[in-house]
């Protein structure tokens, strides 16, 4: 707990930190958990929807 992380695929060595983060915060979602809260995910998307945008793409592919 507390700690940062950093998730690389092992195949391209691409930096994947951002769209794993956002899948378990997804998957929190789907699961009917409040987390993070809403008013956090609009904080989010009014300073970094290009951020949010492209990490969501990401994970849709």
């Amino acid at each position: 707990q507390g700690q940062e992380i950093r998730v690389v695929d092992n195949q391209t060595s691409e930096d994947v930190t951002a769209q794993t983060l956002t899948q378990v915060i997804l998957d929190e979602g789907r699961k009917g958990t409040s987390f993070p809260p809403s008013e956090l995910l609009h904080e989010l998307i009014r300073r970094g929807e290009g951020l949010v945008t492209s990490g969501v793409d990401s994970l849709q592919q």
